[in-house]
């Protein structure tokens, strides 16, 4: 039934969610920005600070106390008709805000917001958990890039919405909050039209224990490989925008004489960076999940912290700092999400997006907290709390290549090299099926751009560097999970144990005798007969340059790249010397 659904209506599907939850975010931040506004009115601009902080509270503690919750549902009821049920909740929670809002209460306007976020924080582990079941595997990455920078979008239009509106209808709230139901009212008719989806029955109960059933949760993730790391890393991604929002209101009134609203005007640049480079993410991800993009972009997001207290009596330079901060943070966040989707299990999936729900919304309490550390503890400036932060997201992006090095290895090989060279190739031996096709790759030479373009043909390679003895930048080397040292001496099974059946090891020798001296030892035997790999000899057989000419200088260099099986039985090791020797 869900097959058929998925195929009917693909097409159309995944824009009605999309909708939906476009003006679900529109109006969790319009609603937002008015109760600040008219509660101002009524308190006073000397209360403005109390205002904000019981908004935050309002806005962040549903996320908090109930996002689990949120999961537990998305894996046990239909996501189609949780999604359909809370719509329908949003349009009667913001009929009780008309009657706040008329009545001018105070109260009632803080438990509005409350619950138009409980509503959201119901609603996003569905929202996000149900695109597997409306798009096909290979749409994941694009339909997660647009609900990215869709919702992006919507916080912008949200902002802009609740000040136009306000000056617009010189303050009448009652006026303004009509919009907050039509967007309301459109959300929930898009989200009647969502195909039905089953429900994957979860067998997760409900629990106050919310905290324990995250760890629970998160326990779980580590079971899939790198689920948990994307998890996590998602989450850091909203901690980085909360700081970076908290932190350019300062940093705009100390360095560049602004006001506090031209500094919250500047994260208008951060959000349609977010927006851009979430649908750029889409188009490079199209084809498979690049994990190594986020890597990448997390390198570039620290360089761009770092680059920021550098424009600081620049307006028009920290803009353009604070436009690709988002740019690359888009980039950053949208694979993770993806591999959430493709990869979490079906009947958990609402589950994890409510751990991640959760450690999202502690970052984004947590930022606050290094605003005060570094401000009045450290007594620093706004500009060297952006130098800081720029720190300790590169410490992230060093513990994520960590366990991500081939990822990220294979995306700079990709990027870097392939755009330069028409590849083409012999006994390309590079298929889908990891588990049956047990395949070792022999790399003898020196040349890095031959290296290179063959880690950027898969991010699957483990790499294993023989070696005569160690030396001092060994421990560097062996940071990393994708790469192992492998010495004269030490016994070969030993070092293929910890590696997956997924995972195709390459073997590097930067030197003639030690590719000898690792045959002679019998390496080369246990690797073929013991751990069953079908050996095959990588080498670059013939380059063929183009003319320097006008017309031909943007022809890329035409590469033959020949992979070469190796027999996997001999009788005698000199027997298999002679035959590999041949290859070579």
């Amino acid at each position: 039934m869900l097959k058929s659904a998925v195929s009917q209506f693909d097409k159309h599907a995944f824009r009605l969610l999309n909708i939906a939850q476009f003006f679900a975010v529109l109006n969790d931040n319009l609603f937002k920005f008015l109760t600040i506004y008219l509660l101002i009115d009524l308190l006073g601009k000397e209360a403005s600070a109390d205002i904000l902080f019981w908004v935050g509270v309002c806005f962040v503690l549903p996320f908090l106390l109930f996002s689990t919750a949120g999961g537990v549902l998305a894996d046990k009821f239909s996501k189609q008709k949780v999604i359909v049920w809370l719509k329908a909740l949003e349009i009667v929670v913001i009929g009780f805000g008309f009657f706040a809002y008329y009545f001018q209460t105070v109260s009632g306007c803080y438990i509005t917001l409350f619950m138009l976020c409980l509503q959201s924080a119901f609603l996003s582990p569905s929202k996000f958990s149900i695109v597997p079941e409306l798009v096909r595997k290979e749409q994941i990455p694009k339909a997660n890039s647009m609900i990215t920078s869709s919702s992006y979008m919507a916080m912008i239009l949200g902002t802009f919405l609740a000040s136009f509106l306000t000056r617009v209808t010189e303050r009448n709230f009652l006026l303004c909050i009509s919009v907050c139901m039509g967007a309301a009212i459109i959300g929930f008719i898009a989200s009647l039209y969502i195909p039905y989806t089953p429900p994957v029955r979860g067998k997760e109960k409900l629990s106050l224990f919310f905290v324990k059933q995250t760890i629970q949760t998160l326990t779980y993730c580590k079971k899939t490989p790198r689920l948990f790391l994307a998890v996590v890393g998602s989450a850091f991604f909203l901690f980085i925008g909360a700081f970076v929002q908290l932190n350019v209101i300062p940093f705009a009134m100390d360095f560049l004489h602004l006001s506090e609203v031209g500094g919250g005007d500047l994260f208008l640049g951060t959000a349609i960076g977010i927006a851009l480079g979430a649908a750029i993410a889409g188009r490079l991800c199209k084809k498979e999940i690049d994990m190594g993009l986020s890597c990448f972009a997390l390198l570039i997001l620290s360089l761009a912290l770092l680059f920021l207290p550098m424009m600081k009596h620049s307006v028009v330079g920290s803009v353009i700092s604070l436009f690709v901060l988002g740019l690359f943070g888009g980039l950053y966040v949208v694979p993770l999400e993806a591999y959430i989707q493709a990869f979490s299990p079906s009947e958990m999936r609402g589950q994890v997006f409510a751990a991640e729900n959760f450690l999202s919304f502690s970052g984004v309490l947590l930022a606050p907290f290094c605003l005060f550390l570094f401000g009045k503890i450290m007594k620093v400036s706004s500009a060297a709390g952006f130098t800081l932060m720029a720190v300790i997201i590169f410490t992230a992006f060093v513990i994520m290549t960590k366990y991500l090095g081939s990822q990220f290895i294979h995306f700079i090989s990709k990027r870097s090299m392939h755009p330069f060279y028409h590849l083409h190739f012999i006994g390309y031996p590079f298929g889908p099926n990891f588990q049956e096709d047990r395949i070792a790759i022999v790399y003898k030479g020196r040349s890095v751009k031959n290296l290179m373009l063959l880690l950027g043909e898969s991010a699957k390679l483990h790499l294993f560097f023989v070696k005569e003895k160690k030396e001092w930048w060994d421990a560097c080397l062996n940071f990393f999970t994708n790469i192992t040292l492998f010495y004269e001496g030490e016994k070969l099974e030993e070092k293929l144990k910890g590696i997956s059946l997924q995972i195709r090891p390459v073997f590097i020798f930067r030197q003639d005798s030690l590719f000898d001296r690792f045959v002679e030892m019998g390496h080369m035997e246990k690797l073929t007969e013991e751990s069953g790999y079908e050996v095959k000899k990588f080498g670059v057989k013939h380059v063929s340059h183009f003319k320097p000419e006008l017309k031909h200088f943007l022809k890329r260099t035409w590469v033959t790249i020949q992979f070469e099986t190796i027999q996997n039985s001999f009788k005698t090791k000199t027997a298999l010397l002679e035959a590999i020797e041949n290859c070579l």
